[in-house]
């Protein structure tokens, strides 16, 4: 059985007055159907369900390669893995260019801390010398050039997923990494685990913006905890746990989407159970949805900052 490593992103923000919630903000457990088997995700739009909510219209995806497929990724750690029957897909194939798809996340009112959780599955081996990245997360609007740190373009939000080693004695092998803007402004890497290769991974991280007054955010991270009750019972029991600081927020509204990015990756990639909620109660627990007030459309209610 494949190892299962669990992702929880946790993003502070700015205090706003009556924001704080122990449910979800937006949900995707990618159910077969409403989502199609082995089909193109764009322009696919489950309507608002037990397995899919939070969302603002339909997926817009670049690339017929990235695709709903039935099957779950599956963690016998967690209590959440077995509600729906289908998964995120990126089909490996021959053109290994830049590929991205988004879903708009509706807009909600911002609190002082969001997590976040995936499934992620590397998908076998590498069939070419392309071993760059497979990665999903929930960030702002993310171009070819703020991806690969090759433009002026802003990066913001939180990236799990995997970055292929291509030298050495870790050639053919692939790394669990968390990807988010460092202090130069470019995109910068944190290898979670090494060497993962095809295994699935449910991860968590947390992240506080603007720690202690400063302009930096810290994000702590678990890799596959088999006690979800709380972060010390995450911290004892984690495969990969530790911190680090980013720059990954330079307002509290920065995260407005879910996005999948290949780029240079030749091989499939899998990801699965994507939450986004206010506390971590929520995105470990049954999926429920914040109240409906806090899923109104129009933008996100959120102050804004500078950077120090």
């Amino acid at each position: 059985m494949n190892a299962l490593l669990t992702i929880t992103a946790a993003a502070a923000g700015l205090a706003v007055a009556g924001t704080a919630s122990a449910q979800l903000i937006a949900y995707e457990g990618y159910d077969v159907p409403p989502y199609g088997d082995d089909a193109g995700l764009n322009g696919q739009n489950p309507a608002a369900s037990a397995t899919s909510f939070g969302w603002d219209g339909a997926w817009s995806v670049g690339s017929a390669n990235l695709q709903s497929d039935a099957g779950s990724l599956n963690n016998a750690a967690t209590a959440y893995d077995d509600l729906t029957t289908g998964k995120g897909r990126y089909l490996a194939s021959g053109f290994t260019a830049f590929r991205r798809g988004n879903r708009n996340i509706a807009s909600y009112t911002a609190s002082d801390t969001y997590y976040m959780s995936m499934f992620v599955n590397g998908g076998g081996s590498f069939n070419s010398d392309d071993r760059g990245y497979a990665v999903a997360g929930f960030t702002n609007f993310m171009t070819e050039g703020a991806f690969e740190n090759t433009s002026a373009d802003n990066g913001f939000g939180l990236f799990a997923g995997f970055r292929g080693e291509d030298a050495g004695a870790d050639a053919d092998q692939a790394d669990l990494i968390l990807r988010a803007r460092g202090a130069s402004g470019d995109l910068e890497d944190t290898v979670l685990l090494s060497n993962v290769d095809s295994n699935t991974y449910h991860v968590l991280y947390k992240l506080e913006v603007n720690v202690g007054g400063g302009s930096a955010d810290q994000v702590t991270y678990w890799g596959n905890p088999s006690d979800l009750t709380d972060e010390a019972s995450m911290s004892a029991t984690a495969a990969a746990t530790g911190s680090v600081s980013t720059f990954s927020m330079d307002t509290n509204s920065r995260i407005d989407r879910f996005t999948v990015i290949s780029n240079e990756w030749n091989r499939s990639f899998f990801w699965d159970e994507t939450r986004f909620g206010y506390d971590l109660d929520c995105v470990t627990g049954s999926p429920t949805p914040a109240a409906a007030g806090l899923l109104g459309r129009g933008g996100l209610l959120a102050a804004r900052r500078r950077r120090a």
